[in-house]
């Protein structure tokens, strides 16, 4: 994503004072691992080249909230999520 991602901006979790950053602005326990307004596309842009189906409806590029999660093993191991996490899911 290049200069479209800055992490004092998008990354949104309670992780950021790990690292030395400020706890984000707005967060309030709610929020997903990074949250990202894609006002000019290139997160979609990306996502499109890597074979996501371009939506057709959008009148403006969305707002992403991406949670991530761990496993202790290979890649199709299972996980847990807490159930705030459960919450977010959209279907």
């Amino acid at each position: 994503m290049g200069t479209s991602y800055d992490p004092t901006i998008h990354w949104t979790s309670r992780l950021r004072r790990g690292i030395g950053l400020a706890p984000h602005a707005r967060y309030d326990g709610t929020h997903s691992t990074f949250t990202i307004k894609d006002e000019a596309g290139a997160l979609t842009s990306w996502l499109i080249e890597k074979g996501r189906e371009a939506p057709t409806s959008w009148h403006r590029y969305p707002t992403y909230h991406i949670e991530v999660n761990t496993s202790e093993d290979k890649f199709l191991s299972s996980f847990c999520l807490d159930p705030r996490q459960v919450e977010k899911v959209g279907f």
